[in-house]
């Protein structure tokens, strides 16, 4: 199985060409707020003409006011601009509103859309993928979505439409001096250009390192308790202050480069202005001609700076949000875990047998798993799979719950290989229970009903108390609808793990997975937590993978795994006869040893 590349490493491709990355999140995202685009760029367009009319209108207001002093005119053009200040201010209003609604919107959406691809990957890709790194892609990817749209709307709505009509007053005004101002358009594109290459890369390491600052952020949140037992707080403060000041040299450092091109583009607009304001002034100075001409066409070319310098910076924004969205596509563009486009078979589970043939698996080529595994799990009996770490015990049951697809051999259920039967299908007919009884944030209810969403409140009541956790749990302030906690924090872990029992209860599958569910609990614990596993048990096909063997005496079968396969199987009392790898796994780790030493002496 090849190594799936990590979501934010370089083997991606960060450089996808600019016009198909927009085009494409114009017609994936875009296109369902289009009507909200329009309506924006209407009002950009509103927003534009009254600038323009603004910088045209000087001419009147200086030639009538200032030279021919007509009071009548004074008051009319007042009124005009009174009437544009307010018309603009609406129309900016709108825009801008619509414009954060649409931003909002897309955030929302990218990040539904990523998380529903995230959560169709099998697991191999989380465990080569960190939880700060998936975290940073989605955020990274909305957020770039909306800002890369919002930034092209604006661009093009506001700032391009301004500039074009302030050009069209600056023509109309003195067409000679026009084409000065004009000639200084393309060199605030050439100074932009050269930045945005450089912000491109320091972008993506930014996203990089703030990836590995949550990562240890999150880790040190979730471990606290292990820091604080062994005093290593001190240590994680200063692994954080290197990650934050990694974070902080590459962000200054990309403040540095996005900026830069101010001063040269402050310079080259001053020298067009200064250079008008000097050669128009020097021509009118020998002409009786009023100058509210060229005081109209200085204000404008004043006024065409502005927007023309945000569309000369608006490349560097638009490569900034580009990098989020070049990774949000990277994600989206990698394959979903193998489904059932062939896989069309009806599970229909009657008896509930479940048998393994010559089952290949290697999670990659350095790491094989099984060799050829066959065994049967007879139905209605519990089968227990045995064997020192590493052997392959918990891939028995990632295979039969299919994170994974078997790469050679069969693994059949009532005699219908899952490979044919349609994923959804096939998990409906298991009950899980893990080493880690993993919670939800939320209520102890809704982490029961997690097992059957449809389940009533009696339902889950019954399946509580099948799983001795009906009793604690109707102590708690607000029973069943008591908060967990994040990580189950706020029960014991021998409450978080009833909980998960009581889960597989109101499930009510005729298959059963119980990978290790005890391992983690203290003695007392792990005899309660096994009556209530025995209840679960009664009529079920169960597949226990065990660490401790004391749990699986009375198993039917066991089935001992050495290095991936399967070296010998039988009950308890057999294998521990025959002496061999079963016997040493017992002997090495038994409970109950004179039970050992009577059973040993008798073979």
């Amino acid at each position: 199985m090849a190594k799936q590349p990590a979501v934010l490493s370089n083997s991606f491709d960060w450089d996808r060409r600019l016009f198909s990355v927009i085009s494409r999140l114009a017609r994936e995202t875009g296109s369902a707020h289009l009507g909200s685009y329009l309506a924006a760029f209407a009002l950009t367009a509103i927003v534009a003409g009254t600038t323009a009319a603004m910088a045209f209108l000087l001419e009147d207001v200086v030639n009538e006011i200032f030279v021919e002093r007509d009071l009548s005119a004074i008051f009319l053009l007042a009124g005009v601009v009174f009437g544009i200040f307010v018309v603009r201010g609406f129309a900016s209003f709108g825009y801008g509103v619509i414009l954060s609604r649409v931003a909002n919107a897309i955030v929302l959406e990218v990040k539904v859309r990523c998380y529903k691809h995230l959560m169709s990957k099998e697991p191999s890709f989380f465990a080569r993928s960190s939880s700060g790194e998936l975290m940073t892609l989605i955020n990274a990817g909305s957020k770039g979505a909306s800002g890369l749209l919002n930034t092209i709307a604006v661009g093009m709505g506001r700032d391009f439409l301004t500039v074009i009509a302030l050009i069209g007053v600056l023509l109309v005004q003195d067409t000679e001096l026009a084409l000065g101002v004009i000639v200084a358009v393309p060199i605030f594109a050439l100074i932009v250009s050269q930045a945005t290459k450089r912000l491109r890369t320091l972008s993506r390491k930014t996203l990089q390192l703030s990836a590995a600052l949550n990562n240890r952020i999150r880790a040190s949140i979730q471990g606290v308790r292990v820091a604080k037992a062994f005093g290593i707080e001190a240590e994680l403060e200063k692994a954080m202050q290197r990650n934050a000041a990694d974070v902080r040299s590459v962000a200054n450092k990309q403040a540095i480069v996005s900026n830069r091109v101010t001063p040269f583009t402050e310079i080259v607009g001053g020298t067009a202005v200064a250079g008008c304001i000097a050669f128009g002034g020097w021509r009118l100075s020998g002409t009786d001609e009023p100058p509210g001409a060229l005081i109209s066409f200085i204000v404008a070319a004043l006024m065409v700076y502005d927007p023309a310098r945000r569309l000369s910076q608006a490349r560097a924004s638009i490569e900034k949000h580009l990098v989020g969205v070049r990774i949000m596509y990277d994600f989206l563009d990698t394959p979903k875990a193998v489904e059932d486009q062939k896989a069309t078979r009806p599970l229909e589970v009657q008896s509930g047998e479940v048998r393994f043939e010559d089952v290949v698996f290697e999670y990659d080529e350095d790491h094989p798993a099984l060799h050829g595994v066959s065994f049967t799990a007879e139905a209605g009996k519990m089968t227990a799979v045995v064997g020192p770490s590493g052997a392959g015990k918990s891939t028995i049951a990632s295979l039969l719950l299919r994170f994974w697809r078997v790469q050679g051999g069969n693994i059949l259920i009532d005699g219908t290989d899952i490979s044919d039967v349609r994923i959804e299908m096939l998990r409906e007919a298991i009950s899980y229970v893990g080493q880690e009884p993993f919670l939800f944030d939320g209520t102890i209810r809704e982490n029961i009903l997690v097992g059957r969403r449809a389940a009533s409140s009696e339902e889950v009541i019954e399946a509580a108390t099948a799983a001795g956790a009906h009793e604690f749990i109707s102590a708690l302030p607000d029973g069943y609808d008591s908060l967990v906690g994040e990580l189950g924090s706020n029960l014991s872990g021998g409450q978080r793990q009833r909980i998960a029992i009581a889960r597989a209860f109101v499930r009510d599958s005729k298959l059963l997975i119980l990978d290790e569910p005890t391992s983690a609990l203290d003695t007392e614990t792990e005899r309660r937590i096994q009556m209530s596993l025995q209840n679960l048990m009664r009529g079920r096909t169960t597949i226990m993978i065990a660490h401790r063997l004391s749990t699986i005496r009375d198993a039917d079968r066991i089935v001992v795994l050495e290095a991936g396969r399967v070296v010998e199987t039988g009950t308890h009392a057999a294998l521990i006869s025959a002496g061999n790898a079963y016997a040493r796994l017992y002997g090495n780790g038994a409970t109950d040893r004179a039970e050992y030493a009577q059973i040993a002496a008798t073979s």
